[in-house]
């Protein structure tokens, strides 16, 4: 039997923003690769390596070749979606192997919060979705102010419920290519206020879990704070224009 040749091809890569667009493989899905180049308004690459393997033949198939690709950056502004602000940073990569793209980013700024990473794939089994999973910290008014601007906040958080002080998120979303992000942000606070147009005084001190579900609402677990000094426990639920707390407690304070 005839012996099967191959073709090997190595590449080193330094680039910018507009060549980073060139590089993107053709096996690549046309929406995936229109994302890609709309939501990496800007990056440098150094360092970064191509490879490519073949067989060589007149009926060889796309199916048979294999290409990978690793692109380290330096720096990046990478916005994947138009009405929430960009991860802006300094360290990260993408990756592209078995016909599909990933990008890891380190220590990004975005919109006021602190990320301290955020990855972006693309499942194997779902071609025109880009998973996203990343651990934000920041202040909690910003993280509303974000919602708001993207057009996910529900009315009530921030007119007839406000949050102070500092919280940490673990953001899991599901972003189809052409349609509004679906998912949740588990939020865990150590120290925030809670003020609540049906008290006159705020919940203090807070403490606990919650989940926000994008285009649906706020669901927290059991908080512990201080109100007018003495402990508190409650629930809140913000649906739409809609607030509910319930607790329990007792006040000793006058």
């Amino acid at each position: 039997r005839d012996r099967e040749q191959k073709i090997q091809l190595e590449m080193t890569v330094k680039a910018g923003t507009e060549a980073l667009r060139g590089l993107l493989p053709s096996v690549l899905d046309s929406e995936v690769a229109s994302f890609l180049n709309r939501s990496i308004e800007k990056v440098s690459i150094e360092n970064g390596r191509i490879s490519y393997s073949a067989p060589l033949g007149a009926n060889v198939g796309q199916a048979r070749s294999e290409l990978a690709m690793r692109l380290p950056l330096k720096n990046y502004r990478f916005k994947p979606l138009p009405d929430w602000p960009a991860f802006i940073g300094r360290t990260g990569v993408v990756d592209f192997t078995n016909r599909r793209a990933r990008i890891d980013f380190q220590k990004s700024e975005f919109g006021g919060l602190f990320i301290n990473r955020v990855v972006a794939w693309q499942p194997f089994e779902y071609s025109s979705q880009i998973n996203l999973r990343g651990d934000l910290v920041g202040d909690a008014s910003t993280a509303i102010q974000i919602l708001d601007a993207a057009g996910v906040k529900p009315d009530a958080l921030g007119s007839k419920i406000a949050l102070e002080g500092s919280l940490k998120g673990d953001v899991r979303l599901e972003i189809p290519l052409g349609q509004r992000p679906e998912g949740s942000v588990f939020l865990e606070a150590q120290d925030l206020s809670v003020t609540w147009e049906n008290l006159n005084e705020p919940i203090t001190q807070v403490r606990g879990r919650a989940e926000y579900r994008l285009n649906e609402g706020l669901y927290s677990d059991v908080l512990t704070g201080r109100l007018r000094g003495d402990p508190v426990e409650a629930r809140i639920t913000v649906l739409g224009g809609e607030t509910d707390i319930t607790g329990k407690g007792r006040i000793r304070s006058v």
